[in-house]
C-alpha cells in the first residue's frame, strides 16, 4: 500500500489537496452526466456541480455545514429542494463516494481502513498484479474490497468490492490512463464492471484536474 501510495502521491499532498475535477460519467446506453467536483481533503469540504436540464446545480459541504444553489440562487423553493434530491444526507452521501473513489490509493490510509498484511500475486485485467485485501471497521463499512498494484511501479491498476463476497455480487473497476494534478498521479479513466456477470456497466472519464485555492459557495458550469 505505501509503494501504491509513493507512486500516486510521492510528495505526500493529498492530505492538504484542493482539486477541481471536471468529470463525464457515461453509461453504455449513450447516457451520460457531465459534473465539476472540487475536494478539500484537510477540511473534508466537497462541491459538486451539475447541469441537470437548464438548471445549474449545486452541492456543497463545507465546514460540516451543507449549502445549495440552484442557478445561483441559494434560496430555493420546495419543489426543487424535491426534485434535485437537496438534502445533508444526499450531499454527504456524494462527498464520500466521490473523495473515496478519486482519492484512491491516498485514502486507504484512513482511520478505520484495516488492511490484510498478506499480499497476493493475482491475475486482473489480462497482467498479473499485487492484490492487496481491504476491510473496515464496524462504523465506517462492510464491505470487502481488493486492491490491484503494477507490479513493477506499484500503480493502482484497479480495484474489487463485495457486500457479499459468497455472493460474487458488486463490482470491479479497471482504471486507464493517469492525470498529474498537484503533483499527484491521479488514474484517469474508471470502467465499471459487474462481479458475477463481467458484464460492463459504464465509465468515469476525467475530463481536465487542477488545484483549486478559494473554498466559496461558487458553481462551475
Amino acid at each position: 500500500m505505501e509503494k501504491s501510495i509513493k507512486y500516486h502521491d510521492k510528495k505526500d499532498k493529498w492530505g492538504k489537496a484542493m482539486l477541481r475535477l471536471k468529470l463525464s460519467e457515461q453509461a453504455p446506453d449513450g447516457y451520460s452526466i457531465d459534473c465539476v467536483v472540487d475536494l478539500n481533503s484537510k477540511t473534508s469540504g466537497f462541491r459538486h456541480s451539475q447541469l441537470i436540464g437548464d438548471d445549474l446545480i449545486l452541492r456543497q459541504v463545507n465546514q460540516g455545514k451543507c449549502n445549495f444553489a440552484v442557478n445561483n440562487a441559494t434560496q430555493i423553493n420546495n419543489d426543487d429542494i424535491e426534485t434535485f434530491r437537496l438534502n445533508c444526507t444526499r450531499t454527504k452521501y456524494y462527498r464520500n463516494y466521490y473523495s473515496f473513489l478519486w482519492g484512491l490509493p491516498m485514502k486507504l490510509k484512513d482511520v478505520g481502513t484495516i488492511i490484510d498484511d498478506e499480499v497476493e500475486v493475482v491475475h486482473f485485467n489480462n497482467e498479473f498484479c499485487f492484490q492487496l485485501k481491504v476491510t473496515y471497521a464496524k462504523d465506517v463499512g462492510n464491505d470487502i474490497w481488493y486492491f490491484y498494484m503494477d507490479q513493477q511501479n506499484f500503480a493502482l491498476r484497479g480495484y474489487r468490492y463485495y457486500t457479499n463476497e459468497a455472493e460474487d455480487d458488486g463490482e470491479y473497476v479497471v482504471l486507464d490512463g493517469e492525470q498529474l494534478i498537484g503533483n499527484m498521479l491521479i488514474p484517469k479513466n474508471r470502467k465499471w464492471y459487474s462481479n458475477f456477470t463481467n458484464k460492463y456497466i459504464g465509465v468515469d472519464i476525467l475530463k481536465e484536474g487542477d488545484k483549486i485555492k478559494d473554498w466559496e459557495l461558487r458553481p462551475q458550469s
